[in-house]
């Protein structure tokens, strides 16, 4: 049978349109299939940028570390100036050995916060990463002058070295990085790594896995911490006293703490001062009047300021104990301290004394200073009709009350504490 030629021509279209049809449908199958499979080509919208960051935090769990790469990436591309993403994705590169990768990312991070004139929290995290990057590939010294400088904004760590300063540095960025749990989480897993004899990473652990409900991993880490403190110093059992308190287990507090008087070097004036308060904030007021009292047999005889400052926070007799030491100690043409000082003993209620300071003071000091201290002597000799004693150049008893902002500065000095 012949087929004309328009009837040729309408089946090979047909055909063509066919063919042109399956093909672009199985096109359009396999590349839904592909970005199933596959991150999101950056769009540029919040949503999208989250979506991948949770992607790659699920994927990150799972160990796969390759398609968390993928989605770290591609949230990279989507947001460059995020410092949290660079952070997230130079860790996951270090923990895969691509360390020259994660330095770069890391130094971003530093460079681009410091630009700002200041140091947020940013910066402590990438500097930790980045010390341990370089000490990890044998510059040691290049290594813990970048740990230090995580601590530019806290007490000085001049004696710490190696590893005990480098665990410390990660617990900085850990501290840095509350909000972001995968990398709190590294970061105190590395300063167990780094200085698994030291009681503070564990108290962190176990503390990280509190908040999360995490009970058992959160005992486990916290019985390591005692295990740790019955080997090592004063200092441990003072960390654990104050995670105890915490906890509301003032009983394990209370033992730690007299754990800690046993074990506390006589000459260490700071871990016998924190006993001090610990003990008070627990009522236990022998136990703290005796830690005040070696506190102030650790200090230097000479040292008439350190008795002073001891003085401005101890119980009415231990007060009035120590200014007297203080007094001793001080030089009649050291006005502005021996103001203070008769300041401190007319608020506790010795006049007379104070007068007698202030008396032996007026004759030697400058000009300037003298209408001052005249005015002192003459309100503790006519104490105006409200208010108490003259304060002078300053030096308000406060023996009764904890020290501003208590909670943070004991912290603070715990962890310092603790480093050495």
């Amino acid at each position: 049978m012949q087929i004309d030629r328009r009837t040729q021509f309408g089946l090979n279209a047909a055909i063509g349109l066919f063919v042109t049809f399956s093909l672009s449908g199985l096109g359009w199958l396999v590349i839904s299939q592909k970005r199933a499979e596959s991150p999101s080509v950056p769009s540029g919208s919040d949503g999208d940028f989250r979506d991948l960051m949770h992607r790659g935090y699920l994927a990150e769990q799972a160990a796969d570390d390759s398609r968390a790469e993928s989605c770290y990436r591609s949230a990279h591309r989507m947001r460059p100036e995020r410092g949290d993403v660079k952070l997230i994705l130079g860790r996951l590169l270090a923990h895969e050995g691509r360390k020259v990768e994660a330095r770069q990312l890391f130094h971003e991070v530093i460079d681009q916060t410091w630009a700002k004139g200041f140091q947020p929290g940013g910066a402590n995290d990438a500097l930790s990463w980045y010390a341990d990057l370089t000490m990890s590939a044998g510059d040691l010294a290049k290594g813990e002058e970048l740990a230090r400088s995580t601590f530019i904004r806290s007490k000085s760590v001049a004696p710490l070295t190696g590893p005990r300063l480098l665990a410390k540095a990660h617990l900085y960025g850990a501290s840095a990085t509350a909000q972001m749990r995968a990398t709190t989480l590294a970061h105190l897993q590395r300063a167990v790594e780094i200085d698994p004899a030291w009681v503070l990473p564990h108290l962190a652990l176990a503390r990280f896995h509190m908040d999360l409900k995490q009970a058992n991993v959160a005992d486990a880490a916290y019985r390591e911490a005692r295990r740790l403190a019955s080997l090592g110093t004063g200092s441990d059992w003072l960390m654990l006293a104050r995670f105890d308190v915490d906890r509301c287990r003032n009983d394990l507090a209370e033992a730690s703490l007299r754990k800690a008087e046993q074990l506390i070097a006589p000459t260490d004036t700071d871990a016998w001062l924190l006993l001090f308060f610990s003990a008070r904030g627990l009522s236990q007021t022998d136990l703290a009047s005796a830690a005040l009292k070696k506190a102030a047999r650790s200090l230097p005889s000479d040292d008439p300021e350190a008795l002073l400052r001891l003085a401005l926070i101890a119980p009415r007799d231990q007060a009035v104990e120590l200014a007297g030491q203080a007094l001793r100690s001080s030089k009649p043409n050291q006005a502005e301290l021996n103001a203070r000082i008769a300041s401190l003993m007319g608020n506790l209620g010795e006049k007379k004394r104070a007068i007698a300071v202030l008396d032996r003071t007026i004759p030697l000091a400058k000009a300037t200073q003298r209408p001052f201290l005249v005015r002192q002597r003459d309100q503790l000799l006519n104490p105006p009709p409200v208010g108490g004693a003259f304060a002078g150049f300053g030096g308000e008893y406060r023996g009764t009350s904890f020290p501003d902002n208590f909670g943070a500065w004991l912290n603070r000095e715990l962890v310092t504490l603790g480093s050495r």
